[in-house]
């Protein structure tokens, strides 16, 4: 239990009382408390109640519903209103919800006691821990150096980037994972980065102004892009770090990369610009919201769907159609 922050309140939008948040469930819910404990009262597929709060409870994001009252998020589908920011951080920064359905190539460690979070440098996070029992998935097993002089230890990487647990505080099932490197290697990234050592990150942040210009990234989900601009901000920081070390930087440099790969902007393929179909209009609608940033009630056809524009507050500005959509006359209806 405790006290609650109103999320309004948080934000700095507690002025002006915005739109209450409605969120409808796509799966029947389970009710939870504060503490993510469950007496296994239902909310029902399809209802819609009001949320005042979105939190983290351990690694899961919830809704509140009611006084200590909350249902995972991973039920929401539709949700309506004020879009509420999470006023937590997850226990243990693990954003990653592991999947429920299991992916036969992936790996996942289970924590067998509460443990802590650790960095590229093998030091604990503060305030950062997994209880006991937890699985998460891992991308990778690597040796990590405290020092020079130190003997490496193996960590896995937690898939979502936010940190390594130590091999001796899991247990693992699923793909077998290999270390990325050797315990020699992980005591020469101990060094601290030279200019040389950060070319290709330098690079690769350079390159962030292209890369935000291109349809590739104005086309990607919302979700790529806040990936890819995540790396470049936490690479930018590494960057300028002058005792940031070679495996930091490797670190910085490798999550660019592949949250550049992970962008999939492309445009929609339509068969006759002068007469879309109502799955090519839909297409094109979202592709053209999520490119602007405006919600998909503000993009407008107009003219048998031959005009494409953006309507906020009774102003419109017109948007063209083929930077969003390419003709392609292959296409079989």
């Amino acid at each position: 239990g405790g006290a609650y922050i109103k999320a309004a309140n948080v934000d700095g939008k507690a002025g002006n009382i915005d739109k209450p948040t409605i969120i409808t469930l796509k799966k029947n819910a389970y009710i939870y408390n504060g503490e993510g404990k469950t007496k296994k009262k239902l909310v029902k597929k399809g209802k819609t109640v009001k949320t005042t709060e979105a939190r983290y409870i351990g690694t899961k994001l919830y809704y509140k519903i009611g006084n200590d009252q909350f249902v995972k998020a991973a039920n929401v589908g539709k949700v309506k209103g004020t879009e509420l920011d999470p006023i937590n951080e997850p226990d243990g920064a693990a954003t990653v919800e592991v999947p429920d359905t299991e992916d036969v190539n992936s790996t996942n460690v289970t924590t067998k006691r509460v443990v802590s979070l650790y960095d590229i440098k093998g030091q604990k996070y503060a305030n950062r821990t997994f209880d006991a029992g937890i699985s998460q998935q891992v991308s990778e097993l690597r040796y990590i150096a405290t020092s020079v002089n130190s003997t490496p230890q193996l960590f896995f990487k937690l898939a979502s980037g936010r940190g390594y647990l130590k091999y001796d505080d899991v247990t693992m099932d699923g793909k077998i994972l290999n270390p990325v490197n050797t315990p020699e290697q992980a005591k020469a990234d101990v060094t601290v980065a030279t200019a040389a050592d950060k070319a290709k990150l330098t690079q690769s942040i350079n390159e962030a102004a292209s890369v935000k210009a291109s349809e590739l990234y104005k086309l990607s989900s919302s979700s790529a892009k806040a990936a890819y601009d995540k790396a470049i901000t936490d690479g930018a920081i590494v960057n300028n770090n002058a005792s940031a070390t070679i495996g930091q930087v490797n670190e910085a440099e490798g999550a660019i990369v592949a949250a550049k790969a992970k962008l999939n902007g492309a445009k929609i393929a339509v068969a006759n610009f002068n007469s879309l179909t109502p799955d090519e209009v839909t297409a094109i609608v979202k592709a053209a919201a999520n490119a602007n940033n405006v919600p998909e009630s503000a993009i407008q056809f107009s003219n048998n769907n031959t005009t494409l524009s953006i309507v906020t507050n009774g102003y419109t500005q017109p948007l063209n159609i083929n930077d969003y959509a390419v003709q392609n006359s292959a296409i079989n209806r």
